[in-house]
């Protein structure tokens, strides 16, 4: 009988103590029981860098000339010097209505260095068509120095006031034309024309054209034609 009650109160006593742990234990065996697992979403993927777009010719023909640090200077003549030069073709032509505006509008850094009894006008700030070793497109002329790109073209003064402008070649090849290339095709540039350097700008008119293709030989060209015109803003 003491037994019995001594058990009684043991139990008794610790009874407080057992309550919580089974309460810990009914908790633990709660957080151990499987649950549906939580929907996760995929990370979204990252995207790589923007490919380069295609060019019209091999890349080795293609070429981006900044200005010189310097520009040309002279003392005695003043023409001579950096402009900012704009080109602008007529709208009309074969398909010239497929040739966008800003094509038909150029607008380049130019510098006017004396050459020879004439003047060669560079064009920077742009990409052109060039010869490489491989494959020759015919970037060159005589009458300029151009180091095989066909960014150069020819300007003269005719008398005291007035200049002409040669934007054609001497013969079958592409020198003194001007061949551009952006956003994976070929803009092409030529004319004659002629302008007063008593103005300010410098404006000079004529005939002349674009041809517009994605590459040579192209499969896909426009042309816009006759007239053209080139503005000099000196800077």
């Amino acid at each position: 009988m003491s037994n019995v009650f001594r058990c009684v109160k043991v139990t008794a006593k610790w009874l407080p103590a057992l309550v919580v742990c089974l309460a810990l234990a009914a908790s633990c065996e709660s957080a151990r029981q499987p649950t549906s697992p939580s929907p996760t979403t995929s990370p979204s993927p990252t995207p790589g860098p923007t490919p380069p777009a295609p060019t019209p010719v091999p890349a080795e023909n293609v070429i981006t000339l900044p200005a010189p640090t310097i520009p040309p200077t002279s003392a005695a003549d003043p023409l001579v010097g950096r402009y900012t030069l704009e080109i602008v073709v007529a709208r009309s032509g074969q398909r010239c209505e497929m040739v966008p505006e800003h094509v038909r509008r150029r607008i380049y850094t130019a510098d006017i260095h004396p050459f020879r009894d004439y003047y060669a006008v560079k064009l920077y700030e742009a990409t052109f068509l060039r010869d490489s070793t491989r494959v020759g497109y015919g970037c060159v002329d005589s009458r300029l120095e151009t180091g095989g790109v066909c960014h150069q073209f020819i300007m003269k003064r005719d008398g005291d006031g007035a200049v002409s402008v040669n934007m054609t070649p001497l013969d079958e090849w592409r020198g003194s034309e001007i061949w551009e290339i952006q956003d994976g095709r070929l803009i092409a540039l030529h004319g004659d024309g002629t302008g007063s350097i008593d103005a300010r700008p410098i404006v000079a008119s004529g005939s002349g054209g674009l041809w517009y293709g994605n590459g040579l030989p192209a499969t896909d060209v426009s042309w816009c034609n006759p007239d053209i015109a080139w503005t000099f803003t000196r800077r």
